[in-house]
This record gives structure tokens, sequence and C-alpha cells, in this order.
């Protein structure tokens, strides 16, 4: 992560693309512009970046930026995501509550050059294609449990076969997208190494290490500790004066969690590393929900491990402390 010195803010939308770069010397004028969402439009950002030698910079709005987030990388210019909440929480920390597309490209390029930013590698668009191609695949998992629901309770014959048809395409849509999925991890040995090394941890499968890769990958790159935020894991200090509340996770990114979640359950049952670290959490006194949040912190501490250290294996029995 780095502070980026010029910036491009990009405030991306269906069909255009709002651009704003701050004046490089005392004197010169801001240059805002509105161009189409199009190879025409990049073209034009492309030209501005190289001429100041600036950074563009934009925000994650739902994947119609991701056009434009891979013709940059083609083109090799030096490309950021800006989070969104955070963009906003800026404009308002300056008194600027008003808002419309060309102040939010402004702001996001003044947001950029206070803040640390990850530049966006060629790995990253591939893992975002993951991303995508998991959350696309989840999406049709859930729709396959609601499915599941109405055709339990169903009695009309032609409603029962109609939602069995449905629910048949949508378990051989999911299959298909999580075949998809494997292969494009396969297409990149160092995503298929850290895949591999990933599901050596006893009790974490394709699916979760996929899942976690895809959304946090950051993974290898930043401390524990804030990977435990991004993820929603950091317990979270509230205190004024004499009076101090109970420190509880709150954020962060869903379906990390909800992976680390489901791994951590089966790291208790099978996994005698993590069994024994939550038995001597709930030997401490503390509730068998909550014991399960140190055990996902750890999971994901040993992730970050493997993913930072390409040398390191995880071992199979707990350490025996001397006392």
């Amino acid at each position: 992560m780095k502070c980026i010195q010029k910036s491009i803010g990009v405030d991306v939308s269906k069909l255009k693309l709002d651009i704003f770069i701050k004046g490089q010397t005392v004197g010169n004028c801001d240059i805002s512009k509105e161009v189409p969402n199009s190879p025409a439009g990049f073209r034009v950002i492309r030209d501005l970046a190289i001429k100041y030698g600036a950074t563009v910079c934009c925000e994650p709005t739902g994947g119609y930026e991701h056009r434009l987030v891979e013709y940059m990388l083609g083109a090799k210019i030096p490309t950021a995501y800006t989070p969104g909440h955070l963009v906003r929480y800026y404009a308002k920390s300056q008194g600027k509550h008003y808002k419309n597309d060309k102040i939010d490209a402004k702001m996001i390029a003044e947001y950029a050059e206070h803040s640390e930013l990850r530049l966006i590698t060629p790995k990253d668009a591939l893992v975002d294609r993951l991303c995508r191609k998991m959350r696309l695949y989840n999406s049709f998992i859930e729709s396959c449990r609601k499915l599941s629901g109405l055709l339990e309770s169903e009695y009309d014959p032609d409603s029962k076969k109609l939602l069995a048809h449905e629910l048949k395409h949508s378990r051989q849509v999911a299959a298909k997208l999580l075949a998809e999925c494997e292969e494009i991890v396969k297409s990149n040995p160092q995503l298929d190494n850290l895949v591999s090394r990933i599901c050596m941890i006893k009790g974490v499968a394709m699916l979760t290490a996929i899942s976690v890769i895809s959304e946090l990958p950051e993974l290898g790159q930043l401390s524990d500790s804030k990977l435990f935020a991004m993820a929603g894991l950091a317990p979270l200090e509230k205190q004024s004066g004499n009076m101090e509340w109970q420190r509880k996770i709150y954020g962060g990114r869903k379906r990390v969690r909800n992976a680390l979640y489901m791994s951590a359950i089966s790291g208790i049952a099978y996994n005698p590393i993590f069994r024994a670290y939550y038995r001597r959490k709930r030997d401490e006194g503390h509730p068998a929900k909550w014991c399960i949040v140190p055990v996902m912190r750890k999971l994901l501490s040993l992730m970050n491990s493997i993913a930072r250290k390409p040398e390191f294996t995880p071992i199979e029995t707990p350490i025996v402390r001397r006392k």
C-alpha cells in the first residue's frame, strides 16, 4: 500500500464516466470531464494518465467498473480501488454533504491522494473474475435453498413439477459455475498452489479456500489484525470515561466470515489444533458461540501465513506447551 501523489478520480456509472484531475501546478485549473463508459472513454482516461503520470482511481460499483480496470491493466496504467463508504465519510469530513457524479469524482481523487491504497495487479484481475463467478454460484445456491423450501410445502402437482424443474436447473448451473471456478484456479499455478496448501488445513475444503481467496485478495499482503478488521472478526473497543462496553465484532466482508464460520465448525470437530484451542476458550468460561470467533481468527491467521510464506505448511497435531 502507498499514498498516491497524482490521481485521476473516476466516478463510474452504467453509461458514462466522470473524471476529475486536480490542477498539477499553482494557477492551473482542475480538469473535469464526462466520457462514455466504453473503449473510447477508456482511451481518454489512459491518455490523461500517461500525460500526467497519474493513477486511475475508481470505486467498486457492482460490475460497471470491470471493463475500465481491465483496459487500464492491459495498458499498464496504475489503477486502484477506493472504498465507496470511506470516500463518502471523507467528503462529509470536508463539510461536503451534497452529492453528484462530478463531486464524487473529485472526492475520489482527493481521498486517493490522502490515503494509502493498494494498486491492482494482473493477479487481482484474475481473482476478481473468480470472485464474480463465486458470487454467481452463491446466488444459485441460495436460489436452490428457496426452491427446496417451496417444493417441500407445495401440494399442487403442476406447481411441484415446475419447482422441481427449476431446482434441477439451478443445481446444474451451480455445479457448472463451481467447475469453472476450479478451472480458473488451475489455470494459474500460483493460485492453484495457494488453494492446495490452504486445503491442507484439516477442516478447510476447496470451496472455503476459493471463497476466502476471491473475497479477500489482500490475503498474504497485510497483517493479521488488518485482515481481521476486513473480515469483520476484530473485536471493536467501545469505551468512554469510566464506562467500557463488551467488545463485539461488526461489519466487514460477510462472505469471508460465512466461509470461515463453516470451516471453524468443521475444524472444531475434526482438527485437533482448533479443537484444543476451542476447548481452552470454553474452559476460560466463555459461551460456546463466542468461542467460535477466536477459532475463525486463528483459521484466517493460518491462511495468511500460508499465503505470505511459500515454505510454510500447517501441522496436524497441537504443540504441547511446557509450563
